[in-house]
């Protein structure tokens, strides 16, 4: 049997032979740098190949099976999400809600009203919509209500 502390040398120079051998490899195969994806800019209604663009101000999305149409929230002009709906083929695009708006009856008066998730009622008439109420830096759990919004 040999002592410890030879069997502890030959395997520390089998372990260095590896990484001699090893590290001019592991070296010469360094990926190329990432590139940024291209930003597209392309009008709604337009063709990118294999993609058509049906609004360029959309957020989070959800179809419609029965009706064919496409629900989405949408950053507006006064600053604030609201849901609005859109044909598949990137016509009538209809806002579903005012939230913001005084003297509209969909109005919150609350300091801070964001359109946050929806889904499809099963016949596509309506939908169940989160509408969040406290401001994320808050940390306030449950800060928002349930709506149930009729489609024009």
């Amino acid at each position: 049997m040999k002592p410890r502390n030879q069997s502890f040398s030959m395997y520390s120079r089998l372990i260095l032979t590896m990484l001699l051998f090893l590290f001019p490899v592991m070296t010469s195969c360094s990926a190329a740098p990432e590139q940024p994806a291209p930003e597209i800019n392309v009008a709604p209604g337009k063709n990118i190949p294999g993609i058509r663009v049906l609004t360029d101000d959309g957020g989070h999305l959800s179809w419609s099976k029965k009706i064919n149409k496409i629900a989405f929230d949408r950053l507006g002009s006064d600053g604030h999400f609201d849901f609005w709906i859109i044909n598949r083929n990137g016509v009538l695009k209809k806002r579903l809600t005012w939230f913001h708006s005084t003297n509209h009856p969909h109005f919150l008066d609350r300091e801070f009203a964001v359109a946050a998730d929806f889904d499809w009622s099963p016949d596509g008439s309506q939908l169940a919509a989160l509408v969040i109420t406290n401001r994320p830096d808050t940390r306030k759990r449950g800060s928002g209500i349930i709506v149930l919004i009729n489609l024009p």
